[in-house]
């Protein structure tokens, strides 16, 4: 396959070979060629690649820094000088690098510490940072904050899910976030310990006034403990953050005031029914442009709420998914009637 890319390379700008296991010595292959091909985007996750592999692609893409565009080497195993080398890469001045994703590549704080200190080198071009299951923790998210809070940095994604960080972290994050918030669209911390003191944070991010979040998947607990399901490899933003119900009505108020908010993902909660009646007081008024929503563990009585909510003409509601729950009968029957005016609807109990 090296040989035929090299032997016509000049058309090909999207290259994806994830999830085979071509290792270090198919990258080393693959990176001969890279040099001759003008590829926008470039995903390799899962690839088995480790130190020596991911080096010898990172050196060969610095040859032509301006064409690259997105790049993934998520899930494979690297730091150290494989990282020094990606840094190396990504200040490059003629560096345009928009979207990366290092989701589990066994980074640590200082691997965490140098990505974005070479990203601050060209804050302007970066627009989606996935560094989620790697050990940043503390430390590493409050380096990363430094970043965020440049008035030149325009990332509107942020991945972070699964980074061991805890309040401190987020209270760094939320920070930085509240001095440059214009940008983010998506925010994933999901299973990190951020309990409630982050979520008070938090939600002083979304009052901000500039702040323009779109997709806010939560996902709250109702004590210290967590349960970790398959799910978790999805990226949920607040997902088994040990955060109370205290915690989510931190959250609730600001998120109520938001008319730019279109997904939300509560499930994974055991909500009292309190909660998703402040929850329907927001759905229905006139500011809501909800499109998509997810809970799980409603009782009968939140699920009858969140149906007559949705009955109102202010709904911009296109995806429910009710995942645990217990409508009821009458509960049911309210659901069912949504079914005329939602694209999907899903009842699991």
């Amino acid at each position: 396959m090296a040989e035929g890319l090299a032997s016509n390379p000049a058309h090909l700008t999207e290259l994806d070979l994830s999830k085979n296991g071509f290792s270090d010595k198919g990258a080393e292959l693959l990176a001969k060629v890279l040099n001759k091909c003008d590829l926008e985007t470039l995903r390799l996750s899962e690839c088995d690649i480790t130190e020596n592999g991911c080096k010898a692609l990172v050196s060969a893409l610095r040859l032509k820094p301006s064409r690259l565009k997105n790049l993934d080497l998520s899930k494979n195993s690297f730091r150290s000088s494989a990282v020094t080398e990606l840094s190396d890469f990504l200040k490059h001045r003629d560096c345009h690098l928009q979207r990366l994703w290092l989701f589990r590549t066994n980074l640590e704080m200082e691997d965490t510490a140098a990505v974005a200190s070479a990203l601050a080198e060209n804050p302007s071009y970066i627009k989606e940072l996935d560094l989620g299951g790697n050990r940043l923790r503390d430390a590493g998210v409050t380096k990363l904050s430094l970043l965020l809070k440049d008035p030149k940095c325009t990332i509107d994604v942020l991945r972070l899910v699964g980074c061991r960080f805890a309040e401190e972290g987020c209270v760094a994050l939320v920070s930085s976030l509240k001095s440059n918030p214009a940008h983010l669209r998506v925010l994933d911390l999901g299973r990190n310990d951020i309990k409630d003191r982050g979520a008070e944070n938090l939600s002083g991010f979304l009052e901000e006034p500039r702040c323009q979040l779109e997709t806010l998947r939560n996902t709250f607990t109702d004590g210290n403990s967590c349960l970790i399901t398959a799910f978790d490899f999805f990226p949920r933003s607040l997902r088994c953050c040990s955060l109370t119900a205290a915690g989510f009505r931190s959250l609730i108020g600001p998120l109520s005031q938001s008319s730019t908010l279109k997904e939300l993902d509560l499930t994974f909660n055991k909500l009292l029914d309190q909660d998703v009646k402040l929850l329907c007081d927001w759905l229905k008024t006139p500011q809501c442009s909800l499109e998509i929503l997810r809970l799980s563990d409603c009782s009968e009585v939140g699920c009858e709420a969140l149906a007559l909510a949705l009955m109102s003409k202010h709904s911009h509601l296109r995806e429910l998914e009710l995942s645990r729950s217990r409508p009821g009968e009458a509960g049911l029957r309210l659901l069912e009637d949504l079914r005329k005016t939602l694209q999907k609807l899903t009842v699991t109990e």
